[in-house]
C-alpha cells in the first residue's frame, strides 16, 4: 500500500513537471481564425489555446482584435505580418524585444494599453489612438522606415532612469524612424534633475525617405520623478540631432510644453526650444508683478 501510494505520488509529480515543461516551452503558434477575428478565442489558434507568454506568434498577415483581454506572448515570428488592434480594456504584453517586429501594424485604440520594454527597439508601425496609451521603448526604425503616431498618450522609456534617457530615431542607410505627435496626443518626458531628463536623439545618416520628429502640436509634458522639484534656472535639453542625420524636425514654438505640477511662481522659457531643444524654468511674470505691487504697497504704508 505504501509502495503503491509512493508510485502514484511519483507519477502525479512527474505529470505536473511534464505539464509545466510543456507549458513553459516556447511554441510557434499561428492564427487560423478569420481575418478580423479575436485574439482571445482558443479556436482561432492552431494549437487550440490562446498564446502564452512563452509563445512566438504568427498572424499569417491577418488583422486580429484584442477585446477586453490582457494578451501575452513572447514575440512575433518572422514573416508574421498582419495588424493587431488593442481595443478598450485590452493590452498586449510581450516578453522579448521582437514583440514589436515582424508585425505590420499595431493600433492602440481608445482604452487600450501597450507596455513596451524600456530598452526595446520599435520595429513596427504603431498608432496610439486618442484615448489609447503606450509606454516604453528606446528606438524606432533602425534599418526600417517605421512610424510611431501619437494621438493618445505615450511615455518613452517608461519610468526607468537606469535604462537610459534618450529615445532614438534610427536613421541608417537602409531606413529611418519617425515620431509624430498629433493635435490630440500627449508625450510625457520624465525629468530627474537640472539637466537630467528624457530626450529625443536623432541619429543619421538618412535615406531618401528620411526620419521625422514632429512635436509642434499636441502636448509635451515634463514629468518630475523621484521627488525632484524644478527650481528657477533649471533647464532641460529635449532633443538632439546629429549633424549628419538631416532628418525633418517640425518643432513649433514650444508653447505646447509644460511641467507637471510646476510651482505657480515659475513658468517655462521656450525661446531656445526650436534652435537648441532647451527649455528653462524662469519666474512667472504675473507673480513678479504681484510681488512688485506688494512691495510698493508695503513701502507706501511704511512711508505713510
Amino acid at each position: 500500500m505504501i509502495k503503491e501510494t509512493a508510485v502514484r505520488a511519483w507519477a502525479m509529480g512527474a505529470a505536473i513537471m511534464l505539464a509545466f515543461a510543456v507549458q513553459s516551452r516556447a511554441d510557434n503558434i499561428s492564427f487560423v481564425g478569420e481575418d478580423g477575428g479575436e485574439w482571445n478565442v482558443a479556436e482561432n489558434w492552431d494549437l487550440a489555446h490562446v498564446p502564452l507568454s512563452t509563445d512566438d506568434v504568427h498572424l499569417n498577415g491577418k488583422t486580429v482584435n484584442i477585446n477586453n483581454y490582457n494578451a501575452v506572448m513572447q514575440k512575433f515570428q518572422s514573416g508574421s505580418g498582419g495588424t493587431v488592434n488593442i481595443n478598450d480594456g485590452a493590452s498586449l504584453t510581450g516578453s522579448a524585444e521582437y514583440t514589436l517586429r515582424y508585425v505590420g501594424q499595431i493600433n492602440v485604440n481608445s482604452g487600450g494599453y501597450l507596455p513596451i520594454g524600456p530598452g526595446w527597439n520599435i520595429r513596427a508601425n504603431v498608432t496610439i489612438a486618442e484615448g489609447g496609451e503606450a509606454e516604453g521603448g528606446k528606438t524606432i526604425g533602425t534599418n526600417e522606415n517605421k512610424s510611431l503616431l501619437v494621438n493618445g498618450t505615450w511615455s518613452p522609456r517608461g519610468i526607468v532612469q537606469s535604462s537610459g534617457l534618450d529615445f532614438s530615431l534610427g536613421n541608417s542607410l537602409s531606413g529611418a524612424g519617425s515620431v509624430r505627435l498629433q493635435s490630440a496626443g500627449t508625450i510625457y518626458l520624465d525629468i530627474y534633475g537640472d539637466g537630467t531628463n528624457e530626450y529625443f536623439n536623432v541619429t543619421g545618416p538618412r535615406t531618401s525617405a528620411g526620419g521625422w520628429l514632429q512635436l509642434d502640436v499636441g502636448s509635451i509634458v515634463l514629468r518630475p520623478q523621484n521627488e525632484y522639484a524644478p527650481e528657477m534656472g533649471h533647464s532641460y535639453d529635449l532633443w538632439n540631432i546629429h549633424e549628419e542625420a538631416r532628418a525633418t524636425l517640425t518643432l513649433g514654438d514650444g508653447s505646447n510644453i509644460s511641467i507637471q505640477d510646476l510651482n505657480p511662481a515659475y513658468s517655462l522659457d521656450v525661446s531656445r526650444w526650436e534652435t537648441d531643444g532647451i527649455v528653462t524654468v524662469v519666474p512667472e511674470p504675473g507673480y513678479l508683478l504681484l510681488s512688485f505691487g506688494a512691495l510698493v504697497l508695503i513701502r507706501r504704508r511704511w512711508l505713510g
